[in-house]
């Protein structure tokens, strides 16, 4: 029986939050006053994308998700935009922002771009994996 792709996003969001969050905090706090925000965010950013689609392709195989593109589209939304959600959520509760003072600030500034851009490739890599096994099938 195939997984629910909901939970799965679910899933995925959730492991890599927490991690996103710790890592976030020590380039916050450690390397930012050091190397400044955009080379903190570079150096950043491929740990949690490897993160990221090491906790995909578990949690796909683990939850038994199917190769559809349709279920991995959805795996892939529901983690993105719970990760919007939640980013938001903490800008107006623990920084005062606003919901829109949040959306201006994605694209802000390089270091902000950077950030999205990662964010948003690790909403596709539920896709981006099945596309690659039905690569890897038809060869």
């Amino acid at each position: 029986m195939k997984g629910s792709p909901v939970l799965a996003g679910l899933e995925y969001f959730a492991v890599v939050f927490a991690i996103a969050f710790v890592l976030g905090a020590f380039r916050v706090i450690i390397l930012v006053p050091r190397v400044g925000e955009l080379i903190g965010v570079l150096s950043e950013t491929p740990i949690i994308l490897t993160v990221s689609w090491k906790a995909a392709t578990s949690i796909i195989r683990k939850r038994n998700i199917s190769q559809r593109t349709a279920d991995r589209a959805v795996m892939g939304s529901v983690a993105f935009g719970t990760l919007m959600v939640a980013e938001m959520m903490l800008a107006v509760v623990a920084f005062g922002k606003t919901a829109g003072e949040f959306v201006q600030d994605l694209t802000s500034s390089k270091p902000n771009i950077i950030g999205l851009l990662g964010q948003v490739l690790y909403g596709l890599f539920p896709l981006i994996e099945g596309n690659r096994k039905d690569a890897a099938r038809r060869v």
